[in-house]
């Protein structure tokens, strides 16, 4: 979700069909993150794992619509899929009874609300810390 590889997706789908335009991109990670996965069957190991994903697409696409590098195009769609997703974390969405499920979502729904209200703090958000690799 790099603004700069996102503007070179977007001009690589106007030059060829075939390619994947950025709202593309972005609906299958939103679909793959959000929608797709069924917490409630999963046990409670996957289900973490899940939020992890889901919290860190979030994240992505809120710092994506965010960054000042990113072009309106990207921003737009970026913004568009943010406020589909806060559509689907509204209460009732595939109802839940984890209540640690229910507050996940509440705060993504926060989250998107904050970056709409011009409240967005980025570097609020966790960073997971770099893996260094070991080298020979």
């Amino acid at each position: 979700l790099d603004p700069a590889r996102m503007a070179r997706a977007a001009q690589l789908r106007r030059m060829d069909s075939d390619m994947p335009s950025p709202a593309q991109v972005l609906d299958r990670l939103v679909t793959a993150s959000w929608e797709t996965p069924d917490t409630a069957a999963a046990d409670t190991s996957d289900q973490a794992l899940i939020r992890i994903v889901q919290r860190s697409v979030l994240d992505g696409l809120l710092d994506l619509a965010g960054n000042r590098n990113t072009t309106s195009e990207v921003r737009a769609v970026t913004e568009a899929r943010l406020r589909l997703l806060a559509e689907m974390l509204e209460p009732g969405w595939r109802d839940r009874s984890g209540s640690i499920e229910r507050a996940h979502r509440q705060l993504a729904l926060d989250d998107i609300q904050r970056y709409f209200d011009g409240d967005d703090d980025p570097s609020s958000r966790p960073r997971p810390q770099p893996i260094a690799l070991p080298w020979p």
